[in-house]
């Protein structure tokens, strides 16, 4: 279980790192104190099944990547700019409403007409 542990924190570390987020940021997003959060990167504790899904949705990962037993390293590896961007895009994304991510789904779809 420790290395379960392990993995996980090493992940949220390097997905946080990687879009420039605080562990409070993290924190204020999950609604929780900064030192829980610190503890799921240092595998004191475990995230529940809640704060794993908003976790997924914040890093734009799937759940069985969070869980795997990879060590995480792969999701950064090629860090150009047009990544972090997308990434960026995709954690912002993912905390909008469902119905707030319709419209700009519409809005992005008018852009790319126009543009054609």
């Amino acid at each position: 279980m420790e290395n379960e542990k392990t993995s996980l924190g090493s992940k949220l570390e390097t997905l946080r790192k990687g879009m420039g987020l605080t562990q409070k940021d993290v924190a204020d997003i999950l609604k929780i104190n900064r030192t829980t959060y610190t503890k799921y990167e240092t595998g004191v504790t475990e995230p529940n099944i809640a704060a794993l899904k908003k976790l997924t949705e914040i890093f734009g990962v799937d759940l069985n990547y969070l869980l795997s037993e990879n060590t995480g390293a792969e999701v950064l590896s090629d860090n150009t700019s047009e990544d972090v961007k997308a990434r960026e895009f995709l954690r912002l994304f993912n905390l909008l409403s469902e119905k707030d991510k319709e419209k700009l789904i519409e809005q992005m779809k008018k852009r790319t007409d126009n543009a054609k």
